[in-house]
């Protein structure tokens, strides 16, 4: 809560960030961070769309809950990540629903994301 009130946005993505911040300042990786963070969402909200994208500047992380993510890795080394394709290269490639992605310069891995228990 008290990260939440130091945020200027009060709004749900606000929240979102404040609950992923602490998993990160109590040292999850960011790809960690989100995935807990979207089961923990996903558990107290069902039907939440929870497309979440965080980057340090040479790692990707992203998770797709309800919604659509695509990614686009070439052969140089540059990986892009969005909701969906930009442009018509036919190297997208859809990522399946409740996935989280974890991309660096030389790889792209897709983990299912844990559904919430009943």
């Amino acid at each position: 809560a008290e990260a939440l009130l130091r945020l200027a946005a009060r709004c749900d993505a606000a929240f979102v960030w404040a609950l992923v911040e602490h998993r990160l300042r109590g040292g999850d990786a960011p790809g960690g961070a989100l995935a807990d963070t979207v089961a923990e969402l996903a558990e107290a909200a069902p039907g939440s769309r929870l497309n979440l994208l965080l980057t340090d500047g040479t790692s990707i992380a992203a998770t797709t809950w309800g919604d659509t993510l695509w990614y686009l890795a070439d052969p140089a080394g540059r990986t892009a990540v969005a909701s969906e394709p930009y442009d018509d290269d036919p190297r997208w490639t859809e990522v399946p629903d409740r996935t989280l992605l974890t991309a660096t310069r030389t790889a792209v891995t897709l983990t299912p994301l844990k559904e919430p228990c009943p």
